[in-house]
C-alpha cells in the first residue's frame, strides 16, 4: 500500500486482511497527515513491512523499485 489515509473505510479493510502487507510512505507527505499513515500501519494485523522514504506524497524511484522487488518475492512463494 503506497500512502493511505487512516480513515474508517481503509482501516476496516486493513484490519480484516489475511494478506502480507507492505506499507510505503513519504516522511514529508503534504497530502496525508503522518498520524493517518501511522494509524493505518498500526491497524494492520501481523507484522507488516513498513518503509519510509524521504519524499512527499509522490513516491521516489527507490519506492517503486522496492515495491517491484517485494511483489516478485511474494509471487515466488
Amino acid at each position: 500500500m503506497i500512502s493511505g489515509r487512516g480513515n474508517p473505510a481503509p482501516m476496516r479493510w486493513i484490519k480484516k486482511t489475511h494478506a502480507d502487507l507492505f506499507f510505503q510512505d513519504g516522511m514529508k507527505d503534504e497530502v496525508v497527515p503522518h498520524a493517518g499513515l501511522v494509524a493505518l500501519i498500526d491497524a494492520a494485523p501481523g507484522d507488516p513491512r513498513v518503509r519510509w522514504y524521504d519524499t512527499g506524497h509522490g513516491m521516489s524511484r527507490a519506492a517503486f523499485d522496492d515495491q517491484v522487488a517485494w511483489q516478485a518475492k511474494e509471487l515466488a512463494r
